[in-house]
């Protein structure tokens, strides 16, 4: 593997990386570097490749050729450069044939089949999204390409808005800057889920020669019809279809507070502030060194609001302004990292479970207060999320559902409940993604900025803090602690004690974690729960996935899941504690949280960390 894949993979999620990678059997590396050579449409590449033979230089070209790029379930992604293993024009342009094939075989009867594409700042991103439409107008594809940089969530809504039939979006998310990706959209407007993501795949691997790939140029095809520029067209509708989510029941005096905004580097800022203003926020404080688009992040180590230090400049800005929130876009401004003032004149950064939770309690209490909800209404997060949500959305009465980790199985569950009737409200991950309304089918992180800021207006308004409204919530409904640890293996031998590992905790699962019972388990790899005697009570009603859920005495829980492309497994601990009286919250508070760590810290042990 390219050895900064390797460097990357020890510090960001799998999802980040590379979906997957083939090991190429007993591949002789300078023929597949000829072979690239007579394939490869840019001279760039090409040229880099040539020099490759030229020195001889056996240990690059096997990182480069020894491995292929693969099309999974959030497309492809990895470091730009010349090679299979790579992120380049030839592998975008094979996967943009691959995918072109399956439309048509998917939609037979189709006379135009539609396909918009868009694209953040990254490097090559401009480069690869007009590959990209080369190819589809090619194959004769109907194709939609922004004129200009967007945010990952406007995608997913013009998928819909132009009864479209796919997407791409051209992004890697919060990767380094040597990172891109293609990230590929179902008529819906949510990311594939199988059976598509295997079938482009097949396809994909099928093109082998370049002559395979039919290619138009771009500005012909423009000429000609076969490709389209998106405009303020799209874009205006959906500002617009966020203005509709505002809850007058719980109104807020906007124009007090002080936002301070950061895009991160990327490309969230355009519309996030529009919908701040259009909010009515008094005085919005932009973090201008990060808030046009770099694709070198030349402020921060790597652009992940989770990591330690990267809100810093946000942070420190806030402070000066006072600020009474802190909003911070990863670069293709489909998450959102909220801070908070904690009184001292120092900030907190919430966790995604808080802000998730914030979000969801605030739209039901502004429905139920409008008389809105009917008990038809649904609302959705995932089995590494804090179970907090699950329990006010039935306390309002409506309908929770719980879905594998991932916004393509929120959303497609989602849109099967409403073929029943009911309304989807709300939907959240941990990792700091959020999705409200019926608009887009992804995470958005344009939509939560702007019900965020009425969030903090309401209490503003109350003259109460976000904080403070925090700890009402868990009075409410009890303190959920949630606390995640990661255990990473040696990249050469991962695999195998991960798989020993996972076979380990389903052959022999613990009594109790924490001193904690064991009162259920969930198996998804086998599709059923299992009761404290391993007796089997039940499915797990989720797709098959290696993912094991410990369910714990007091509605608790602990979950294990290995990643799929890097040695490494995340464990996900919650301890839920009733608080008695609001006098008792501090204390309910740190014994719950040292619980949750003790827990975590068994969980690695029993792994063998």
């Amino acid at each position: 593997m390219h050895k900064d894949v390797i460097d990357a993979v020890n510090v960001i999620d799998a999802v980040n990386v590379i979906d997957a990678v083939n090991v190429i059997d007993a591949v002789n590396v300078t023929d597949a570097a000829r072979w690239w050579i007579e394939n490869d449409p840019c001279d760039e590449t090409r040229e880099e490749v040539e020099k490759l033979l030229q020195d001889n230089d056996t240990e690059t070209l096997q990182e480069r050729f020894g491995t292929t790029l693969s099309f999974g379930t959030a497309g492809l992604r990895g470091i730009i450069g010349a090679g299979t293993s790579l992120m380049n024009e030839f592998m975008v342009a094979r996967v943009s044939q691959g995918l072109s094939n399956y439309l048509l075989q998917q939609f037979p009867e189709e006379q135009q089949i539609r396909i918009v594409i868009g694209y953040d700042g990254r490097h090559k991103s401009v480069q690869f999204s007009r590959t990209s439409a080369e190819v589809f107008a090619g194959s004769g594809l109907d194709v939609h390409i922004f004129d200009t940089v967007i945010p990952t969530p406007l995608v997913s809504y013009a998928v819909r808005f132009l009864n479209a039939h796919a997407a791409v979006m051209v992004t890697a998310s919060h990767n380094p800057p040597q990172y891109n990706g293609y990230k590929v959209y179902w008529a819906n407007g949510a990311q594939i889920i199988p059976p598509h993501d295997s079938g482009i795949s097949a396809e994909f691997e099928k093109i082998t020669d370049y002559n395979q790939i039919k290619r138009r140029p771009f500005e012909r095809a423009k000429a000609n019809g076969q490709i389209h520029l998106l405009g303020s067209e799209v874009t205006e509708t959906y500002m617009s279809a966020i203005e509709k989510l505002r809850l007058p029941a719980l109104p807020g005096d906007h124009g007090k507070l002080t936002v301070v905004y950061t895009a991160l580097h990327g490309v969230g800022a355009a519309l996030c502030l529009d919908a701040l203003r259009r909010r009515g926020v008094g005085n919005l404080v932009p973090v201008k060194e990060q808030c046009e688009p770099d694709p070198d992040f030349s402020t921060v180590t790597f652009p992940n609001p989770e990591e330690k230090g990267v809100l810093d400049l946000a942070l420190q800005r806030a402070a000066a302004e006072e600020a009474d929130l802190v909003l911070a876009n990863d670069p293709d401004a489909d998450r959102l990292a909220v801070a908070v003032p904690t009184g001292s004149g120092r900030y907190l950064q919430l966790s995604g479970n808080q802000v998730g939770v914030l979000l969801g309690h605030f739209i039901l209490a502004g429905l139920s207060k409008e008389k809105r909800l009917t008990g038809k209404e649904l609302m959705c997060s995932t089995v590494v999320s804090s179970t907090m949500l699950g329990r006010i959305a039935r306390k309002f009465g409506i309908r929770f559902e719980e879905t594998l980790t991932g916004f393509k199985w929120i959303a497609n569950r989602a849109m099967d409940l409403e073929k029943e009737g009911y309304r989807y409200l709300f939907g959240y991950e941990e990792a700091l993604g959020y999705l409200a309304g019926p608009y887009v089918k992804d995470k958005d992180g344009i939509v939560a900025p702007a019900l965020m800021v009425d969030l903090a207006a309401w209490c503003f308004s109350k003259n109460e803090s976000i904080l403070h409204h925090l700890d009402s919530l868990y009075c409410t409904y009890g303190y959920h602690a949630c606390f995640n640890k990661s255990l990473v293996f040696d990249l050469s031998e991962g695999q195998d004690k991960m798989t020993s590992m996972m076979i380990t905790f389903r052959e022999n699962p613990p009594d109790n974690l924490g001193g904690l019972a064991i009162t259920e388990r969930m198996d998804c790899l086998k599709g059923l729960r299992f009761g404290p005697d391993g007796s089997e009570i039940g499915p797990t009603n989720l797709p098959e996935s290696n993912v094991l859920t410990y369910y714990l005495e007091g509605g608790g829980r602990a979950t294990i899941r290995p990643s799929g492309t890097e040695p490494k497994v995340k464990f996900y601990c919650e301890v839920v504690r009733e608080v008695p009286d609001p006098s008792e919250l501090d204390r309910v508070k740190k014994e719950a949280e040292e619980l949750a760590r003790k827990i975590s810290a068994q969980m690695v042990s029993l792994a063998g960390g």
